[in-house]
């Protein structure tokens, strides 16, 4: 069976999704700003992974063909609910990453799902395996560039909280055959000095099969 990567809040309200994505803002916006500035043209077809209820990414990429996957089907139902009319050309899918084919899309793109994976490499293996052409993955927990290995905790709730070791990703990646470039970085949260200041972004661009 396939693993199947948990949503660490699998009952909270539309409104618990929207206030979370304002807590940070700042970095979607940044993010979506280099991706259009930077990969456009390179992009036809958009997964999200752990695409939550707030419509900020499907209404970005409104002239692709956007499919949003989450594993909590009350997600996907209010997704079809609420933006079928609105995005009649959007996709809404009720998969883990592991559950799509190889290189089914251009860009695969997931923002504070490896921070709850079982297993974060494997999640940074399916999103590469998935991606066409470009993949960003942002935890949101933290940057951690001196951290050897990957730091997980299992809480009381039951859910995973992990802080992605920099030094671990780019072990994992570098020498990778279908892997043409990479970069880590830590982006900035713009939050109150008592709260995370910065999220890491990994930033993939897969090799040409064509071109070698």
């Amino acid at each position: 069976m396939k693993e199947k990567y948990k949503n660490p809040h699998p009952v909270f309200s539309p409104e618990w999704y929207e206030a979370t994505f304002q807590c940070l803002e700042h970095c979607h916006q940044q993010i979506f700003y280099e991706i259009r500035n930077r990969w456009w043209s390179i992009i036809d077809s958009v997964l999200e992974v752990g695409c939550g209820t707030f419509d900020f990414y499907p209404t970005a990429f409104a002239e692709k063909d956007y499919t949003g996957c989450d594993i909590n089907p009350n997600v996907i139902a209010y997704c079809k609910k609420n933006y079928d009319a609105k995005f009649p050309h959007h996709l809404w899918k009720n998969r883990s990453i592991c559950d799509f084919p190889d290189e089914s899309f251009d860009f695969v793109y997931s923002h504070a799902v490896i921070d709850h994976a079982k297993d974060p490499i494997k999640f940074i293996d399916d999103c590469l395996r998935v991606a066409k052409r470009l993949t960003y993955i942002v935890s949101y927990r933290g940057f951690f560039p001196d951290m050897n290995e990957h730091r997980q905790e299992k809480a009381e709730d039951g859910f995973f909280y992990n802080d992605i070791s920099v030094r671990r990703v780019i072990r994992q990646l570098t020498g990778r055959a279908d892997v043409f470039w990479f970069d880590i970085l830590p982006l900035h949260t713009a939050r109150p000095p008592i709260e995370i200041q910065h999220e890491t972004v990994i930033k993939i661009l897969k090799r040409d099969q064509k071109q070698g």
